[in-house]
């Protein structure tokens, strides 16, 4: 029994070490899925992303997931990503404050449910509306062009640059106030003014 003793205890360490190795490919492999089910998700809801805290969702959501695969010693499944983006940001679209990434992790992946808690993120909605007589309009949020006039942004809660833009013109530019799990409405009308008319 003693000569065996090393002989496990090597088996031991390339076993952690081949689920060391694997870590990262898992997390790199699932955050990818996990932003092409964003994509799908957007698409499907007809919305564009405007928030800079999506990036750190979809690490945390890599990271769990790898983390409850690794502890039920099992390979993450397919379709799980797409499910835990549909359940955290379905509840973003309504407007509500999502489950914490953790525990839709553990419903996906374990079908069992535990005391609810919520992702201390917080996210609203924006929907430009536009003026029939500005040609072309397109929405910037901050530096980026990210949709046009009709469209709705999930973005993050607080003040956002917003730009209504006709080629290369501006026709309506201000800070908005996105509050927490609301909706606003914005309308540009350079008739009335460069300035957005929000509610």
């Amino acid at each position: 029994m003693r000569g065996l003793a090393p002989v496990m205890l090597a088996i031991g360490l390339a076993m952690l070490a081949q689920s060391a190795s694997a870590a990262p490919a898992c997390i790199a492999g699932f955050r990818a899925a996990a932003e092409q089910a964003l994509v799908d998700f957007a698409a499907d809801a007809d919305v564009s992303i405007a928030s800079t805290q999506m990036a750190a969702v979809l690490d945390e959501v890599a990271d769990k997931a790898c983390a409850k695969a690794a502890e039920l010693g099992i390979t993450v499944p397919d379709g799980v990503a797409a499910k835990i983006i549909d359940e955290y940001f379905t509840a973003v679209l309504a407007n509500r404050r999502p489950p914490a990434v953790g525990g839709i992790v553990s419903e996906v992946m374990e079908g069992r449910q535990g005391l609810v808690r919520r992702d201390a993120r917080n996210f609203g909605s924006l929907k430009v509306d536009c003026a029939t007589s500005i040609a072309d309009p397109r929405v910037w949020i901050g530096n980026q062009e990210l949709g046009v006039c009709g469209d709705t942004f999930l973005a993050d809660a607080g003040a956002i640059s917003v730009q209504v833009k006709s080629g290369a013109a501006t026709t309506c530019a201000m800070p908005v106030d996105v509050r927490p799990r609301k909706a606003a409405v914005c309308g540009c009308d350079p008739a009335v003014g460069l300035a957005l008319t929000c509610q």
